[in-house]
């Protein structure tokens, strides 16, 4: 599944879940607020330092 975020809303990337600098990657949480009255969804990122 691919979900698609409104550029340059960075404000919503809150927490930070787990950190690991020997690994070289991290998982964020972010909140995102949708449209046609559904409720606000969840999204778990994974970042890849290469």
């Amino acid at each position: 599944m691919i979900a698609y975020i409104q550029a340059g809303d960075v404000s919503t990337l809150t927490a930070r879940i787990d950190h690991d600098r020997s690994l070289k990657l991290a998982v964020l949480r972010s909140n995102h607020e949708r449209a046609a009255s559904l409720v606000p969804i969840t999204l778990s990122h994974l970042w890849i330092e290469f």
